[in-house]
């Protein structure tokens, strides 16, 4: 099983900053109340500044930002491969437990 973060719905566009944070339609993404988002590498598809059209898939990235086969280099995908929801976090132990309970 492969699992990704979802960034990026049909019909918006992805690129990385000079920070390494994720920019959605040019604005910056703020990561959820207690959780420190990775910091992205623009390579790919989105290196230099570049941005990505999601068109009708999802823009997905791995959180091993040096070492993921992602949509940086895959592209998006397509509604139809996405097979389920992470629902619980198992490693690292310090962050064990369900996601959106």
């Amino acid at each position: 099983m492969i699992i990704k973060r979802v960034v990026g719905l049909p019909g918006e566009s992805i690129r990385i900053g000079n920070d390494r944070n994720v920019l959605i339609d040019g604005r910056p993404v703020k990561p959820p109340a207690g959780f420190d988002c990775p910091k992205y590498i623009s390579q790919g598809t989105v290196r230099n500044g570049q941005t990505a059209a999601c068109g009708e898939g999802y823009f997905v990235l791995g959180d091993d930002t040096d070492d993921s086969d992602d949509s940086r280099f895959s592209g998006p995908v397509p509604p139809e491969k996405s097979v389920g929801r992470v629902w619980l976090i198992l490693a690292p132990r310090s962050r064990f437990g369900f996601v959106n309970p």
